[in-house]
């Protein structure tokens, strides 16, 4: 049951709000979330320097109900409320075992759904009780703080994106080179030197040096190491120099990449190899290596996972392809 139906437009218990979760921060996310479910990818608690400490206890999907409407199933009335439901698996959903957030007017209530065998679904609606425990709670509060980030996040990129939307092709390629370094070198303390360059990017398709390469000579200028051209002489171990730089100066990171070359292969087929094995160690921090595909030219760089999707599509909007692998 994806839905949440009510008999009644009231809470079926007493209203809940803490330091961070609330009805406001609730109407947030069902106003400005772009998808109706989510993918919540592994968060950690960090120290100073992007170290790693403790993984955070979150739920892996939410799906969201954003409208209250009334409907009538076989002659009975119902509500079905705006709500986040909240589980670890989609046998738990199969089974109505899941926990949810309903929202009425401007109070929210967090509810455990407990489905049991040979239930009747008019019965299954009313199966479900007050969230008491503590780890539970904390559980969805750090669900919702990753999520309020992701929706925070494409707000932002959808609502410029629409801004721009009668603009020039040159100033849509223009925005999204920049949206592509904010999301990829946000940390960085010469970002503001890349952005200013990409302003001054010419986009003149009689120059020999297209875009990529104009910002590429920019990175170089500035001694910033974040993208990458792969190249049948390229070394392996300038490779991995170049990821861990590019790791340490970009997100803060500083670990070291280990990597094993396979005998017995050519060189792309060993770049694959040292891939796995450097996407292995970046997983724990939530990053993974993409590629910039420009003809027959490809350059490696590190993004965050959980912005794949995104990231994808801004590159695609500069004018190029977006991969995974060599």
């Amino acid at each position: 049951m994806t839905k949440i139906y009510y008999r009644n437009y009231i809470l079926c218990g007493a209203p809940f709000v803490n330091k961070f979760v609330n009805s406001t921060l609730i109407e947030y996310i069902l106003q400005y979330s772009l998808e109706n479910s989510y993918e919540i990818p592994d968060a950690y608690q960090t120290a100073f320097f992007g170290l790693k400490k403790n993984k955070l206890d979150t739920f892996k999907y939410v799906l969201l109900n954003k409208e209250t409407k009334e409907v009538f199933i076989e002659s009975e009335k119902f509500y079905s409320i705006e709500s986040l439901v909240f589980y670890d698996s989609k046998k738990e959903m199969l089974s109505d075992n899941f926990y949810f957030i309903g929202k009425i007017h401007d109070q929210i209530e967090l509810r455990e759904a407990t489905g049991k065998d040979n239930t009747l679904w008019k019965e299954a609606l009313e199966n479900h009780s007050e969230v008491r425990q503590n780890n539970i709670i904390q559980k969805i509060t750090n669900t919702l703080i990753e999520l309020e980030k992701i929706v925070t996040l494409t707000r932002k990129i959808e609502e410029e994106r629409l801004f721009i939307q009668e603009s020039s092709v040159i100033e849509k390629r223009r925005y999204a080179f920049k949206n592509f370094i904010d999301l990829c070198m946000s940390l960085h303390f010469k970002r503001d030197a890349v952005i200013q360059c990409i302003d001054k990017l010419s986009f003149d398709e009689s120059s020999e040096c297209d875009e990529l390469d104009q910002l590429i000579e920019c990175l170089n200028q500035n001694n910033i190491t974040f993208l990458s051209q792969l190249e049948k002489n390229t070394n392996l171990e300038d490779v991995e120099w170049m990821l861990t730089t590019s790791l340490h100066e970009n997100f803060h990171i500083n670990t070291q990449l280990i990597f094993s070359v396979k005998q017995g292969h050519d060189v792309f087929t060993s770049y694959n190899w040292v891939i796995e094995d450097i996407n292995d160690t970046l997983k724990v921090y939530d990053l993974e290596t993409g590629f910039i595909e420009k003809k027959d030219k490809k350059y490696i760089f590190i993004h965050k996972k959980k912005y794949k999707k995104i990231i994808e599509n801004i590159i695609r909007e500069m004018g190029y392809r977006y991969s995974t692998m060599l």
